[in-house]
């Protein structure tokens, strides 16, 4: 009996390294992004490349390590006895040879203007200045901006699901525990426009409720 448990223990400890194992090796590159990311971001960072022919190899390797990360992908198909919904491809979020052609300009840019500046306030400054003369390095700030610091917020989220969807209450639908999260998550009752809502609510079908809601009708004789 000791021996069989003992096998059995072994048995899920090695599923349980391999399964972590697993998850984690597939998601080794996140590190290098980010760290390509913060070194094309980051003013002093900028400011120690070369722009020699000789010396460009480094910010081609950062170029590289972003765009293939961020690269065209075609997501899988979903196939199910309900739903039958063929793959689609997902456009590449930044073009690489934009950005090797932004990224120069970038470089100097930084040496003639923004040498002193922190990276936050550097890339505020090239999203509301240089947008336009700059868009495929701009949209690499862009992405830099929405990667999450920590996955708290996530964490939340499954709380909330897991509050709301107990098992005396397991058959509600995807649509449904969707709406009833984002109403427990949504605005205070201070600044909810409640008056907004029941606008809303009474253009969607004819309710009979919303007769409660109707404002009373002016008289001809009323006095301003």
């Amino acid at each position: 009996m000791i021996e069989k448990f003992s096998s059995l223990k072994n048995q899920y400890l090695q599923s349980l390294a391999d399964n972590l194992e697993s998850r984690l090796s597939a998601r080794t590159g996140d590190g290098d992004v980010l760290e390509a990311l913060s070194q094309l971001t980051s003013p002093k960072s900028l400011l120690d490349f070369s722009l020699e022919p000789d010396h460009s190899s480094e910010i081609k390797g950062l170029v590289d390590t972003v765009c293939d990360w961020y690269a065209e992908k075609t997501k899988a198909a979903k196939h199910s006895e309900s739903n039958n919904t063929p793959g689609c491809c997902v456009p590449a979020a930044i073009s690489r040879l934009r950005l090797e052609e932004d990224l120069p300009k970038v470089i100097n840019l930084t040496r003639e203007c923004y040498a002193k500046l922190g990276p936050t306030a550097f890339i505020q400054r090239i999203l509301t200045e240089h947008g336009d003369a700059l868009p495929a390095y701009s949209s690499m700030c862009k992405l830099l901006l929405c990667v999450p610091v920590t996955s708290v917020e996530c964490e939340r989220a499954f709380s909330l699901q897991n509050r709301i969807k107990t098992k005396l209450r397991n058959r509600l639908g995807e649509e449904r525990v969707d709406l009833l999260m984002r109403i427990s998550m949504g605005p205070s009752i201070d600044t909810f426009e409640h008056n907004a809502a029941v606008r809303h609510w009474q253009k969607q079908k004819q309710r009979r409720l919303a007769m409660l809601y109707r404002p009373a009708k002016r008289s001809n004789n009323a006095t301003h």
